[in-house]
C-alpha cells in the first residue's frame, strides 16, 4: 500500500510531459498517442529517478523559451513585466467618466464567459466605472435582474435585434465585446460581425479562443472582428502569438491581458479531509477529458486511505440541449466498468463564486484532463494556481504556458497512465506540490481582478480620450 503522506522533501522544479522529446504547445504527438511518456521505473519514492524522463521545455512560438530555476521567469512574470497595460505620459480617460457595456453571456446562463464577465464587470465598477451588461441568448426573453444592470438582450440570427442592440451599444463611451465562436448566432458566430458594424464607439473585443487551425471561414470571420476592432485582449502570451501567426492582425494593436481570479489562498483555510480529494470542475462537455482520470484511478486504488476524485459541474447547456446527459451517464458507466465507482463523486451543481472556493480548498491535486491541444485560455487553471492547490493538466497551450517552468505537471492528452503517475506523485509529495503550487502565485496578486480590471480601464481609457474632441 502507498500512503498518502503528510512528509517533507527536498523542492525542485518539475513539469511531466511525453518521453524525453521537447513538446510544443499543442504537442508533437496530436493524435494523443501515449506511446512517447515512458513510465519511470520502481516505485515512486521521494526522489529525483521518477522525473528524469519527464523534463519539458517551453515553446514561445518556434523559439525555445529560456529555462530558470525561478517560476518567476514563466507566466507570471513575463505577463507582469510586458503585457499588462501600464500608465502611460497620455491622455487618458478616468475611469469614473467611462460608461462601459459589455457584450456577453450571462446569469442565469451557467456558461465560463458569463462568469468571467460578471467578475471583470464588477471589479471595473468598484474601480469606478459605470458598466451595463448586453445579454446574448438564443431566443427572446425577459431580461434577468443582476449586480450589474442588463440594458439590452440580442437574440441570435435577429437582424432586429442586433439593430436595437446596436443603438443602444452606441449610448456608450466604449463597449467589451466578449468573443467565443458558439456564443454568437450566425455561421461560426458570424452575427457579431453585423453587430459590430453598425457601432460607432470604440469596441475591445476579448478572445476566449484562438485556434492555430481554424476553418477559412472560422479565419474570416476573426479577421473582420479584428479589422473593426479597436483593441483586441488575449489573455496568454501563446494566444498572441497563435492569433498574429494564424490571422490577418493588420494595424489593430493586440495587449496581453491575463484572466483574472479571485485571491482565495490568502484569506481561505485548506479544508482537508480524511481521504485525499482530486478535483475536476467546469461545466462538462465531451471534451473534457474525464474519462482519462477515472481510467487512471485504477492504479491510484492502492493509496492509503484512497482517494476522492469529485467531478464538479453541470453539463453544457447547449451540449445539454443537443445531447441531453449522454456524456455524464458515459463518465458513470466507464467508471462502473474499471470498478472505481466507489470513487468517482459527481456533482451536478452550478455553484456560486463562494462555494467554489470552499471547493477548490477542498482539492489536495486539481486535474485538468482536457483532450483538446489548442485551449488558449482556462480560467479553472488559473483559479487553481491562484488558490495555492497543486495542478495536473494535459499540454494545451495555456497549461504549458503557466506550469511549463515547474509550477505544476503537464501530460500527454488521452494518456491515462501519464495522468495516474503524475497525480500518484502529487498526492504521496505533498509538502514538495504544496511549494510548487505556492511558487506559481509568487506574483498572484497581479492576477486578481481589481488589477486585472483596471488594465481594461486603461485600454478603454485611452480609446475613448483619443476619440474625444481636443
Amino acid at each position: 500500500m502507498v500512503t498518502h503522506s503528510r512528509h517533507s522533501v527536498r523542492t525542485r522544479s518539475l513539469s511531466v510531459t511525453g518521453g524525453d522529446t521537447p513538446r510544443r504547445p499543442g504537442g508533437a504527438n496530436q493524435h494523443g498517442d501515449s506511446a512517447s511518456l515512458r513510465r519511470p521505473t520502481g516505485d515512486l519514492r521521494p526522489s529525483d529517478q521518477p522525473f528524469r524522463a519527464f523534463r519539458t521545455r517551453t515553446y514561445i512560438g518556434d523559439r525555445e523559451a529560456p529555462r530558470s530555476p525561478s517560476v518567476r521567469s514563466g507566466l507570471w512574470s513575463s505577463v507582469r513585466q510586458s503585457s499588462i497595460v501600464r500608465p502611460r505620459d497620455t491622455s487618458v480617460r478616468e475611469p469614473s467618466r467611462l460608461r462601459v457595456a459589455i457584450v456577453t453571456s450571462t446569469p442565469p446562463t451557467p456558461c465560463g464567459i458569463a462568469t468571467f464577465s460578471m467578475a471583470l464587470g464588477r471589479a471595473m465598477q468598484d474601480s469606478g466605472a459605470t458598466i451595463n451588461l448586453v445579454r446574448i441568448v438564443d431566443r427572446a426573453e425577459e431580461r434577468p435582474t443582476l449586480s450589474l444592470g442588463v440594458i439590452a438582450v440580442m437574440v441570435s440570427s435577429q437582424p432586429s435585434s442586433i439593430r436595437n442592440v446596436a443603438q443602444v451599444l452606441n449610448q456608450f463611451d466604449a463597449v467589451v465585446i466578449q468573443h467565443e465562436y458558439g456564443l454568437y448566432g450566425g455561421p461560426d458566430g458570424s452575427d457579431v460581425v453585423r453587430l459590430m458594424r453598425q457601432v460607432t464607439v470604440p469596441m475591445v473585443v476579448v478572445l476566449h479562443t484562438v485556434l492555430p487551425h481554424p476553418s477559412g471561414h472560422q479565419r474570416h470571420v476573426l479577421n473582420t472582428i479584428i479589422a473593426r476592432a479597436d483593441q483586441v485582449v488575449v489573455m496568454t502570451q501563446n494566444a498572441q502569438q497563435t492569433l498574429m501567426r494564424t490571422n490577418t492582425v493588420g494595424e489593430t494593436p493586440i495587449v496581453v491581458i491575463p484572466h483574472g481570479a479571485t485571491n482565495v489562498a490568502d484569506d481561505s483555510p485548506n479544508l482537508t479531509s480524511e481521504r485525499p480529494v482530486i478535483l475536476t470542475w467546469g461545466l462538462l462537455s465531451p471534451g473534457k477529458g474525464i474519462e482519462w482520470m477515472i481510467d487512471a484511478l485504477v492504479a491510484l486504488r492502492d493509496i492509503s486511505p484512497p482517494p476522492r476524485y469529485i467531478v464538479a459541474g453541470r453539463t453544457h447547456p447547449k451540449v445539454q440541449a443537443r445531447q441531453g446527459e449522454s456524456y455524464r451517464e458515459h463518465l458513470v458507466e466507464r467508471a462502473r466498468k474499471r470498478g472505481v465507482s466507489d470513487l468517482v463523486e459527481f456533482e451536478d451543481v452550478y455553484r456560486d463564486s463562494a462555494s467554489l472556493r470552499r471547493l477548490i480548498m477542498r482539492a489536495d491535486v486539481v486535474v485538468l484532463p482536457y483532450d483538446s491541444p489548442d485551449q488558449a485560455t482556462s480560467g479553472v487553471l488559473v483559479d487553481a494556481l491562484v488558490a495555492d492547490r497543486p495542478v495536473v493538466a494535459t499540454a494545451f497551450p495555456h497549461a504549458v504556458e503557466a506550469l511549463g517552468n515547474g509550477a505544476g505537471l503537464v501530460v500527454n492528452q488521452r494518456d491515462s497512465e501519464a495522468l495516474s503517475v503524475a497525480v500518484r506523485w502529487m498526492l504521496t509529495h505533498p509538502e514538495e506540490a504544496r511549494v510548487m503550487a505556492q511558487s506559481a502565485r509568487s506574483n498572484g496578486p497581479d492576477f486578481s481582478w481589481p488589477v486585472v480590471a483596471r488594465s481594461y480601464l486603461e485600454v478603454i481609457g485611452r480609446l475613448v480620450a483619443a476619440r474625444s474632441p481636443a
